[in-house]
């Protein structure tokens, strides 16, 4: 993946793939996003990945931890790290594992330590576990998988519309597994765009008719 992709449009990093895992994360330790500091965590990750997984020397590992500045949702969280591992061979190179650690409105100041309390993975499953390993080791954090029910991942993926520069007529495909079944749900980003703000709007107009409850039983009181 090139910079210059997420410098046009920083959620197409994500919304190009087809599928990701989501992962949960603990504050990073130390974390620092220096070019040579980035340059240090990847070596450390194409260390760890030569120990434990290659077992034939024609393989070799590339790692690269790249700084997102633009993939965030507010201008207080933190800049998004993508961790980009390729394999290559005698005859090709391919992107075997790609990782985003973001914030996405979760942003608070801890001391001596960066807040990416998601991340999003995709690729061959030994090399995020390594990953993974390495990253935990290098920042003294936890990294566990979320696991969403239908209600998490719409409101998840819901999220992604009040930021996302779409055009209106653009493809947004909802996709549920029920067992083996598979059912796609096609929408335009318009559509989601209304029923998102549907919901905004119906949420707001409940909690104002809550507290104009609350309000007119505390008058009574008082009267």
């Amino acid at each position: 993946m090139e910079m210059s992709v997420a410098c046009s449009d920083p959620l197409a990093v994500i919304h190009n793939e087809n599928q990701w895992k989501i992962n949960k994360v603990s504050p990073l330790y130390n974390m620092q996003y220096s070019p040579l500091k980035l340059k240090q965590y990847a070596s450390k990750i194409r260390q760890d990945l030569v120990s434990a997984i290659t077992s034939n020397a024609a393989i070799k590992y590339s790692v690269i931890l790249e700084d997102l500045p633009q993939l965030k949702y507010s201008e207080d969280d933190s800049n998004s790290i993508m961790v980009v591992v390729k394999m290559q061979n005698t005859t090709q190179s391919k992107v075997a594992y790609t990782a985003i650690l973001l914030s996405w409105g979760k942003s608070k100041e801890i001391s001596h330590a960066v807040n990416l309390p998601y991340m999003l993975e995709r690729g061959e499953q030994k090399i995020g576990n390594t990953v993974k390993s390495t990253l935990q080791k290098i920042f003294d954090c936890n990294i566990n998988q979320y696991y969403f029910g239908q209600h998490h991942m719409l409101l998840f993926a819901f999220s992604f519309i009040e930021c996302d520069s779409s055009k209106s007529t653009d493809p947004f495909v909802l996709r549920f597994k029920m067992g083996e079944d598979k059912v796609n749900c096609n929408l335009e980003i318009g559509e989601l765009r209304c029923i998102w703000n549907g919901v905004l709007k119906e949420k707001k107009g409940a909690l104002k008719n809550k507290e104009d409850t609350y309000t007119d039983k505390y008058s009574k009181v008082i009267a």
